[in-house]
């Protein structure tokens, strides 16, 4: 027997992660008082979520009725997830040769 439920792929989970604590960030920037810095990390957001619709629309261009919202939002958390994967390797190679150069 199989384990019911949903697979879902580390990228979406990674993603989900990073925009609990984007959010947590824009809360804290907005109680502070610093409404670019919101204003930036909607922006950012707007750009993932159009980056998600684009990519259910490629992946479902042959049957329109798998187009729903649930996997917009998962193909969103995906882009996200990857991006931020992305980002913090190149962190770490940055940090890394900088610090072995010193």
């Amino acid at each position: 027997m199989g384990m019911g439920g949903t697979r879902v792929k580390l990228r979406a989970v990674v993603g989900g992660v990073f925009c609990v604590l984007l959010a947590e960030q824009l809360w804290e920037a907005w109680r502070h008082g610093l409404t670019m810095w919101v204003l930036a990390g909607c922006v950012v957001l707007l750009f993932f979520s159009a980056g998600g619709l684009a990519l259910m629309f490629h992946n479902t261009r042959d049957d329109r009725k798998q187009r729903t919202l649930s996997l917009w939002l998962l193909e969103t958390l995906k882009v996200i997830g990857t991006t931020a994967i992305v980002l913090l390797a190149v962190f770490v190679v940055v940090r890394g040769y900088g610090l072995l150069r010193q």
